[in-house]
């Protein structure tokens, strides 16, 4: 069907292109669409943009359609010939959003981007028209807004004036505007449905006096008012509400657009309060309403606690680092060209505790332009630590240019960040008479050498430290159990895909701080290999039985690397490892168990061909044939007399995300104790453990397979199971707290 996109005509091409939306493989998708939207191919007519937004697009066709036009939009080698193919992915995407109001957020974030960022004017003001499509668009979906509601309790009619209170410190002058807005506009009804996702409210939904607005501060030429709005029955909401006063139109444009930017990003979370809407006949726009103390406002509160500001000492680390982050993710998401001209303490809400997430810029009213690193290192000195170790001379010493620096590692990432620090410190071969060079220059050696430790990593390891002191000599399974909390808590799995020694890392930071040499160095090997990318997936469990083979271990040290290789492993859970002789030399983990009786039977991999024959018997007899081969594992559970009790086999599939679950089999005296229950969650377990991804099975028994989270998916033949879902789960339990 591909071959499609060679045809002589262009309604032959279209509707090729509209079956292949619908059925090409994502894998191959972003190429088949690269051969049908050319330059000389004028395919995304307007008829075509309809006819796209009506059959809908997955998350997986948007993103293959914004990677194209990414590639245009923000190339400068690309002629005037792409130009009209620029137009016509950008209306697509005006279009789609307006069509589709939960795209609507997503695609402004896009085209916004496009109308700061591109490198050509013509495409810059293409993006602009296609935001104003979008915005109308969007907002005739919304609908008019009405001006008479009948209470249903009394049958009276009221109005917006009714509705809305003040309250007493909201200026005068203002009042009649913000009225005004919220009775001629939707300046409500947008806000809502945006930061609620999908509540529509109209002013039928609201009582008299459900509407109360108060004064939040006054800055940069603009009043911020919080807007708390009671429903009858869809609960509360709150927004922010901007009433410019002294700002330009350009500068309004200007704020607002960077606050979209900003707050929303592949690369991570909202940087500042997600925007709503601009109202420019009210000059009024909207924001998220994110409540939190201003990390100015929460260093005075903890410097007058009664322990003499020692907790203000504890936590500034932190909180310089986290706050340090955000204006540099700032500078990174305006495309490395502005920096905030105000980082200090006033501008930035920080959580307060360092497990927690969810770090937001107050204003981005300031910036000015990146001039380079050097300059913006100095400027966050001197703007941000400097006044803070002046405000708080208790601080001084506490940090200094190391957590600039690793605020601007963590956001670039380790390898261009060692190569801007390097570029930086080129040429200087005496950088003793500068001290931020020369803090730099002892940095970036000691990243070199050991690696870089990321924020959440570095404070998860010392809150540990700190539990371990604190306690009278913890057992083996305390101190497992709270790495495991801590490891889960401060969402260490997310930084495994950037930083692959985070595991190592973390357990090398804790538990074997104080390692003898030989196991120290045995660590910081497996670290550097993991960094090198020479480990990947399950190798990390031979390694680190290849280690322990190696080693005279104590029973503590042993308990930790057998924990170190397999995360899943509960505190009480025993383990040990055996060599297998299947194919080649390695060791295998032995997880001990038992059953709904109380039998203690052991899982673990088959480890010679008589166990994998006996499996196979197994099978047989439960009149399952089944053809073993040389890619299938084999998962047994083996009782205390070595007895076969039943097995799953299965595949990884090349690549290692995917596996496939062939049969599982439990023979008939042992079947309904739970035997085939732990071998399930084991298999899941170590698949997991090995960076598996998904897991598919045959459309056999799926009454059995839906128990444990398998469902039937398009894209999938079978049944699928996502395990990289199931581990958010358990990560989506870390605290956020802004």
């Amino acid at each position: 069907m591909s071959r499609a996109a060679m045809a002589g005509s262009l309604d032959v091409r279209r509707v090729a292109l509209r079956v292949l939306v619908a059925t090409e493989h994502d894998g191959r998708f972003g190429e088949t669409l690269r051969r049908f939207l050319t330059p000389d191919s004028p395919l995304l007519d307007e008829a075509m943009r309809d006819a796209l937004c009506s059959q809908g697009l997955s998350h997986n066709r948007l993103a293959a359609f914004q990677k194209l036009a990414r590639e245009i939009c923000f190339a400068d080698d690309k002629g005037s010939e792409y130009d009209e193919l620029a137009d016509s992915l950008l209306a697509l995407f005006a279009a789609y959003g307006a069509a589709h109001p939960v795209c609507y957020r997503p695609m402004r974030t896009f085209l916004v981007r496009v109308n700061l960022l591109a490198p050509k004017k013509h495409v810059r003001e293409l993006a602009a028209a296609a935001i104003l499509t979008l915005r109308s668009g969007f907002r005739t979906w919304l609908g008019p807004v009405a001006r008479i509601a009948v209470d249903p309790e009394t049958g009276r009619e009221y109005q917006w004036r009714e509705v809305v209170a003040f309250d007493d410190e909201v200026p005068e002058n203002d009042r009649p505007r913000l009225l005004a807005a919220i009775r001629e506009t939707a300046i409500l009804r947008e806000a809502v449905f945006l930061f609620s996702k999908g509540a529509l409210i109209q002013l039928s939904d609201i009582p008299p006096g459900g509407v109360w607005i108060r004064l939040l501060g006054e800055r940069h030429g603009k009043s911020v008012y919080r807007v708390t709005i009671q429903t009858r029955y869809q609960g509360a909401f709150d927004i922010a509400i901007n009433v410019n006063h002294d700002m330009t139109e350009y500068e309004v444009l200007e704020e607002i657009h960077w606050l979209i930017v900003s707050g929303a990003s592949q690369a991570g979370p909202p940087l500042v309060e997600d925007f709503g809407g601009y109202w420019s006949g009210h000059g009024m726009w909207s924001e998220e309403f994110i409540s939190g103390e201003t990390l100015s406002r929460l260093m005075l509160r903890l410097s007058k606690r009664d322990d003499g500001g020692q907790r203000l000492n504890d936590r500034w680390p932190f909180l310089a680092w986290t706050a340090l982050s955000a204006c540099v993710d700032f500078w990174q998401r305006s495309g490395r060209r502005w920096e905030l001209d105000d980082p200090g303490m006033h501008n930035i809400v920080v959580p307060t505790d360092d497990y927690m997430t969810g770090v937001r810029i107050v204003s981005v009213s300031t910036r000015r332009p990146h001039t380079g690193l050097d300059t913006m290192i100095r400027a966050l000195r001197e703007k941000f630590l400097d006044p803070a170790v002046e405000a708080y001379p208790a601080l001084d010493g506490r940090v200094g240019w190391d957590v600039i620096f690793s605020s601007i590692m963590e956001i670039v990432g380790e390898d261009e960040g060692i190569e801007q620090f390097g570029e930086l410190l080129q040429g200087k071969e005496d950088v003793s008479s500068d001290p931020m060079l020369k803090a730099l220059s002892e940095f970036l050696s000691i990243v070199k050498l050991r690696g870089f430790l990321p924020r959440r990593l570095f404070f998860a390891a010392k809150r540990y430290r700190r539990w371990e002191h604190l306690g009278e000599e913890p057992t083996p399974q305390a101190r497992a159990r709270t790495l495991r909390e801590f490891y889960d808590t401060y969402g260490l799995t997310a930084l495994v895909k950037e930083y692959p020694e985070t595991r190592v890392r973390f357990f090398r930071e804790t538990v074997f701080r104080e390692a003898g040499e030989a196991l120290a160095d045995g660590l910081e090997e497996l670290i550097a290999k993991l960094r090198g990318g020479e480990l990947v997936g399950d190798e990390l469990v031979d390694a680190v039985a290849d280690l322990r083979s190696r080693l005279e271990l104590d029973a503590d040290e042993d308990y930790f690397l057998t924990r170190l290789s397999y995360p899943y492993l509960r505190p009480e859970d025993r383990a040990d490892f055996v060599h297998s002789h299947l194919g080649r030399q390695q060791s295998e983990m032995v997880v001990n168990v038992e059953d709904l009786d109380g039998n203690r039977f052991r899982v673990r991999h088959a480890l010679t061909p008589k166990e994998v024959e006996r499996l196979h018997g197994l099978f047989l007899a439960a009149k399952l044939d089944v053809r073993f081969r040389l890619e299938h594992r084999y998962l047994v559970a083996i009782s205390q007399r070595s007895q076969i009790l039943g097995g799953i086999y299965y595949e990884i599939e090349e690549g290692g995300q995917n596996a496939h679950l062939e049969k599982i089999v439990v023979a008939e005296p042992y079947r309904r104790k739970g035997v085939a229950d732990r071998l399930m969650k084991e298999l899941f377990n170590r698949l997991q453990s090995a960076g598996v991804e998904t897991v598919t099975t045959g459309f056999f028994r799926p009454q059995y397979f839906y128990g444990y989270g398998f469902s039937i998916e398009k894209r999938y033949a079978g049944l699928v199971k996502n395990l990289v879902e199931e581990e958010k789960e358990t990560e989506s339990e870390r605290g956020e707290a802004i």
